[in-house]
């Protein structure tokens, strides 16, 4: 009886970390991938006026402020790779290129859209994509004065002008985001953090050496682009010690917080941070859903939203910012769990959205994490609060209703309808899940699931005296 027990522990435990199954899994199938990435390693975006590193010194990417490296580019071809072995190599995607199953959409920056050539380089230009390249490429012959590069596939890069990207930018132009955040800053907990005497002494020390203003709206621009400067093994100026350094990677954290909408109580009766992540986070949370529904629609043949586009489509990519990526995983009260190390998602991170259906017709989503070039895909589907401790697969219903919290259908479904409304004084008119909760320690974390296979091997030895 003990080895049996025991046999049924290592069960249970493998049942745990089995590895995913795709595209099939059970009864279970996989319809459409949707995939949020982050740009690789670039130059900074601006700095201090007074450091001696000015864009002139960057000289990558065809040179200046925020432009890929040839290290962002490797990222993105490595995440290409990935994504190629995760649903081309199962089978959900063709082998070669097929206008009609893929789409890849990007904000519009250099950085975003060759952030996306690189990663469909890695996609679907390397030697295991070779079959059926001749299709794709022209061939000039071995007389011709030209070439074209091995294996390289060009697939088109959609995009938009970014003021008005509501979905890849998270900061786009909106007079209602900005009328918001002034009323956030004047709740208690902010007012306090920007007046706590350390955080006033490092934002009157950035407007001395730094010859301009700063304060909590800029102050990312400084973190950046000394961060960066460290990882290209630049000097900073003597001025920023190490210390200095963490108190305003530190500071930073707190500001994107804020931003964000994580922690900021009600005004008025008006829910601040249900109303922050709705503008920085809806156009895409919908974006999705709207994609899901349609896809559902063709796969249960029933013929009210499916266009032609969507019948073939199984992948679409959005190439943007850690803070659009910050800002989807606000939206699922689960940024705290799922990076770990804190701060915004790393060069290359990835969220994808993964919709699967059963064969009784029941919908599901998965959610899935890249957390960096190193690293591979983490599903994290039992730490979005919205899944009820699923494990793998959420009601899809789950996710349409956040979906509808977070919509835009008091204004007509338009985002720059709702950025002119400034009428804000009443209370949200779709209340959000505002609850959180943050990481257990490691240490108890493993009690618990310790205590979980406990628990399942006692019920199964239970079970099995009753036989």
């Amino acid at each position: 009886m003990a080895a049996r027990l025991l046999l049924l522990f290592f069960l249970a435990v493998a049942a745990q970390e089995a590895p995913e199954t795709l595209p099939i899994d059970g009864d279970k199938s996989l319809q459409l991938v949707q995939v949020i990435w982050r740009h690789g390693d670039r130059s900074p975006t601006t700095t201090c006026a007074t450091d001696p590193i000015q864009d002139d010194q960057w000289i990558f990417g065809g040179g200046g402020w925020g432009q890929l490296s040839p290290i962002g580019m490797q990222q993105h071809v490595e995440l290409g790779v990935k994504l190629r072995k995760r649903y081309i190599d199962t089978g959900f995607l063709s082998p070669h290129y097929r206008a009609d199953e893929v789409y890849f959409r990007s904000t519009d920056l250099n950085r975003t859209l060759l952030s996306a050539i690189s990663n469909t380089i890695g996609m679907y230009g390397q030697g295991g994509a070779a079959k059926g390249i001749w299709g794709n490429i022209p061939d000039f012959g071995p007389d011709s004065n030209y070439t074209w590069p091995a294996f390289y596939i060009p697939i088109p890069i959609h995009t938009t002008v970014n003021p008005t990207d509501f979905c890849g930018n998270p900061d786009a132009k909106c007079p209602r985001h900005e009328h918001l955040r002034k009323m956030a800053e004047e709740t208690p907990d902010f007012v306090a953090l920007l007046n706590d005497e350390n955080n006033k002494k490092i934002f009157a020390l950035l407007t001395e050496k730094c010859g301009k203003p700063y304060n909590y709206e800029n102050l990312w621009e400084v973190v950046d682009a000394f961060f960066i400067e460290r990882a290209y093994n630049r000097t900073n100026p003597a001025w920023m010690t190490d210390d200095l350094y963490v108190d305003l990677f530190d500071l930073n954290n707190q500001v994107q917080d804020f931003v964000n909408g994580i922690g900021i109580p009600p005004v008025n009766g008006l829910d601040l941070s249900a109303e922050i992540r709705r503008i920085r986070s809806g156009a895409m949370f919908n974006l999705f859903n709207d994609h899901i529904s349609q896809k559902r629609d063709c796969v249960a043949k029933t013929g009210v939203n499916c266009s032609q586009w969507m019948k073939g489509l199984k992948y679409f990519v959005y190439s943007a910012h850690d803070t659009t990526l910050y800002a989807y995983l606000t939206a699922l009260n689960s940024e705290k769990l799922v990076i770990k190390d804190g701060g915004y998602p790393h060069y290359s991170a990835a969220v994808i959205t993964e919709y699967w259906r059963d064969r009784a017709g029941n919908d599901y989503v998965k959610f899935v994490y890249h957390n960096g070039y190193q690293d591979g895909f983490t599903v994290f589907t039992d730490q979005v609060p919205i899944c009820n401790g699923s494990h793998i697969y959420c009601p899809l219903e789950n996710y349409r209703k956040l979906a509808a919290e977070l919509s835009f259908a008091k204004w007509g479904g338009l985002p720059e309808v709702m950025c002119k409304d400034l009428g804000v004084t009443a209370p949200s008119p779709t209340p959000i899940q505002t609850q959180r909760e943050d990481p257990p320690p490691a240490n108890v974390a493993e009690q618990v699931r310790l205590g979980l296979m406990l628990t399942v091997v006692s019920l199964l030895a239970s079970m099995l005296r009753l036989l």
